[in-house]
């Protein structure tokens, strides 16, 4: 009686729920329901005429970004985080790169050239992908396929500022001239079979600080000139084995950089070096898979000579292992992995411990429920000294015909201390660094568990491949913060700051936001797209929200792309940032007799590229005009003033020469 009772009540609406979804049941692709993403391509790219690797940042619509030097760029995703934590996960080609020293993601180390990339995945909500939690972010360069027998390829670019007063001598905007910003070169070479292929590439850059603030803080500490360097370069191979994909990746950079170390409050020399190596790949078994990654990443920051023998003496070593398997049946895809991340420190300062592990677990079920609603359930754990921190996320995926869909998502996350694996994890463990350049601080020892709840909305209306509509929103609870604070004092013999920094823990804060993006092509050759977004912290303490205000509330695009032919085309976009507020900075206004301004003023950018191909496609050649109304572009407080300025840019491919 009981058995029967069980299969009238529970058992026959579970089957008739399965036969139900098998019957309307096809493969289905789930990532283009679940994955809240940008994809910027190569050809997007080009029309931009980008020429840093940190430059894509620039076309990533959902994130914020701030600069000091204008060469390399903070960035943080749709109301994730703040400047303060740049924790989002960075990958290339299936492959985790760690290239964070202290809190600063640095893209432009990563030993890869703007040519090499076909396109680049800007992942904006919490959810599993390619086995991390994306509760902060990630980004995932994708680099070209190799053709097949032997191919070369060369890049040129020099950039200039145009200060030759002009058309502005008699206005607010003339500007002194200044020399060429620098130069990039890269070069690369494959060869591709039915079976593999064998790629290398090199690249090299020069690069000049025309801020005479800068130069004047940086002139302080070092000997010589205001230039730095940057060579990287990288093999890779790739086979079929199996009917999988497989690539082995090995890379080199090295950088010679006036890092900005903010509880200094200015610049430091130092030579960086990054070296990595990876191996991953996937093995197909029918409608199974086996994925697998290792990788092992070395960051070194040294000394670059400087008259205060300033030495960070640091070296992360990063082993990073992951194994998934992937199970795809007529209704549903289901993963189950595990990895981890070990972390090894090397340094002339005593450590209470120089390791730090961090093992994770996994499981993602996507599943069709019918023929409109798609739906994906996330779990992640990572352990931490015999403690564990819970993430996971779920989605609902509405699919009203082809024209309509709503992407909700729901996620919550914990976030435990060690999984920041910044500097004040590692001062807690004996790196007395500020000690020696003489920064007082006050530092709560004991910092708990972090937790953060987001609730994610998107809505997709699509008449036809010529109009998209989006319209999203988001609203982000975060507890339990430990947030850092400083008052920094001008200080004008050197132009540097200085401040005693404090870290607050147990803060909390509620932040909400929205997004509106249109993509329109009136005819073939002309496409535009119109993005506009708002974020707006609501809730928290004092320091929480002033820290919040250092992002812009206001964003508003407008970008053309015009393409009358296959080999010519002109780009051009418009762009209105609203103002900011780094209360860090806000009593050098008056100690600066007004040189400098915690409050950022809102500043209209019109940039303009235009492109040509020449030689049967051979040859891509580009001039990219930045600023061109030569507006005050500010993206930091003590920040350089970026001027109107131009690039020149020349690319050759020779494809299957042999």
């Amino acid at each position: 009686m009981v058995n029967r009772f069980f299969e009238v009540k529970y058992l026959t609406p579970f089957l008739t729920f399965v036969i139900q979804c098998i019957a309307f049941s096809q493969n289905v692709i789930y990532d283009n329901y679940f994955l809240n993403r940008q994809v910027v391509t190569s050809c997007q790219i080009k029309e931009a005429g980008l020429v840093n690797i940190s430059d894509v940042l620039l076309l990533a619509e959902n994130w914020n970004t701030s600069t000091i030097d204008g060469f390399s760029w903070l960035a943080v995703t749709n109301n994730l985080s703040t400047f303060q934590r740049q924790n989002f996960v960075v990958m290339i080609d299936g492959q985790k790169f760690d290239a964070s020293i202290f809190d600063v993601q640095s893209l432009n180390v990563l030993p890869i050239t703007i040519g090499q990339i076909d396109y680049v995945e800007f992942i904006n909500t919490p959810q599993i992908y390619e086995g991390e939690f994306t509760d902060k972010g990630l980004i995932h360069f994708h680099t070209n396929r190799t053709a097949n027998n032997l191919s070369v390829q060369g890049n040129y670019s020099v950039g200039d500022v145009t200060g030759d007063p002009g058309p502005y001598r008699y206005t607010q905007y003339s500007t002194p001239n200044v020399d060429k910003i620098g130069h990039n070169y890269s070069f690369g070479a494959s060869y591709g079979t039915i079976g593999g292929y064998l790629e290398g590439n090199f690249k090299g850059q020069d690069f000049f600080s025309t801020n005479a603030a800068i130069n004047k803080r940086i002139s302080g500490l070092y000997n010589y000139y205001n230039k730095m360097f940057l060579y990287a370069g990288s093999i890779k191979f790739g086979s079929s084995l199996l009917e999988g994909e497989n690539l082995v990746f090995i890379g080199y950079s090295s950088h010679k950089d006036f890092y900005f170390f903010k509880p200094y409050g200015r610049e430091i020399p130092v030579q960086r070096d990054l070296i990595h190596t990876g191996l991953n790949g996937t093995i197909p078994v029918n409608n199974f898979s086996f994925r697998y990654r290792f990788n092992y990443t070395k960051n070194i920051l040294n000394e670059w000579e400087n008259k205060l023998n300033i030495n960070f003496d640091w070296q992360k070593d990063n082993f990073h292992a992951n194994a998934e398997g992937q199970l795809l049946g007529s209704w549903f895809q289901l993963f189950i992995g595990g990895g981890i991340d070990v972390y090894n420190v090397k340094t002339k300062y005593q450590l209470s411990n120089n390791e730090n592990l961090l093992p994770n677990g996994y499981f993602r079920f996507d599943y069709k429920l019918s023929r409109i609603l798609f739906q994906s359930l996330n779990l992640y754990s990572v352990k931490v000294n015999k403690k564990i921190s819970f993430k996971g996320s779920f989605k609902n995926s509405l699919q009203l015909g082809d024209q309509h869909s709503l992407l909700t998502t729901f996620s919550y996350s914990e976030r435990r201390f060690e999984e920041d694996n910044n500097y004040w994890f590692w001062f807690t463990r004996g790196y007395n660094f500020i000690n020696d350049i003489k920064v007082d601080y006050e530092h709560a020892q004991e910092l708990n568990r972090s937790r953060q709840m987001s609730i994610d909305l998107k809505y997709v209306f699509k008449i036809n491949e010529d109009f998209r509509l989006m319209i999203a929103g988001n609203y982000r609870y975060f507890d339990n913060l430990y947030l850092e604070y400083q008052l920094f004092e001008y200080e004008p013999i050197d132009e540097s700051f200085s401040s005693p920094i404090k870290i607050f823990p147990e803060r909390y804060g509620g932040v909400t936001g929205g997004q509106i993006a249109v993509n329109y092509k009136l005819i073939r050759e002309l496409n535009q797209m119109l993005f506009y977004s708002y974020q707006q912290d609501i809730t928290g303490d004092e320091i929480f929200r002033n820290i919040w205000r250092s992002l812009h509330r206001q964003n508003f695009s407008y970008t053309i792309s015009f393409m009358p032919n296959a080999n010519f085309g002109v780009w051009a976009r418009v762009k209105h940032i609203s103002s900011s507020y780094w209360s860090d900075y806000a009593g050098v206004e008056s100690q600066s007799n007004g040189k400098y301004s915690a409050r950022l003023k809102p500043k209209t950018i019109l940039d303009i590229s235009i492109q040509k191909w020449f030689w049967e496609r051979k040859v891509w050649t580009s001039i990219l005009f930045r600023n061109v109304l030569n507006q005050i572009e500010v993206y930091h407080p003590i920040g350089a003033t970026l001027a109107f300025r131009f690039y020149i840019q020349v690319q050759v491919y020779f494809n299957s020469i042999i």
